[in-house]
């Protein structure tokens, strides 16, 4: 369980890094499009809020790549899972809600997954653990 977990984090993690790549329209798997804007009223353009925008999308996807690696126990504590997760999707939340768009519903639904498992402490260390033997 502790494998198919990481790979949804780092799922989610990709996700974020699709803002960097931009296609010329948004697709479920594409959430931003080149000229995509928040609700905010900033694009992704060379803006003091699209500078934001794609620093929140790297600090994101690296807190939700480090609690993959620390749930399966490579390189960062296994004791940080749960709030290197929590900051991650929620980071991930923030970003794509800022850009809401119908393509964004896949981060969005992924994001309220990994919170409510965090937040309900369905997911912990131990749980996932269990489930492997």
């Amino acid at each position: 369980m502790r494998n198919v977990i990481a790979l949804l984090l780092f799922i989610a993690a990709l996700f974020n890094l699709t803002i960097f790549l931009p296609g010329e329209e948004a697709w479920p798997l594409q959430p931003f499009a080149v000229h995509a804007t928040s609700w905010a009223g900033f694009g992704l353009a060379d803006t003091p809020g699209g500078t934001l925008a794609r620093a929140l999308a790297v600090a994101a996807a690296l807190l939700l790549l480090a609690a993959a690696l620390s749930l399966v126990a490579v390189l960062v504590p296994e004791r940080l899972f749960r709030p290197l997760a929590f900051l991650g999707a929620l980071g991930t939340l923030t970003l794509f809600v800022l850009f809401l768009n119908p393509n964004s519903l896949l981060p969005i639904v992924l994001s309220l997954i990994i919170l409510y498992a965090i937040l309900s402490r369905t997911w912990t260390i131990r749980s996932l653990s269990e489930d492997d033997h």
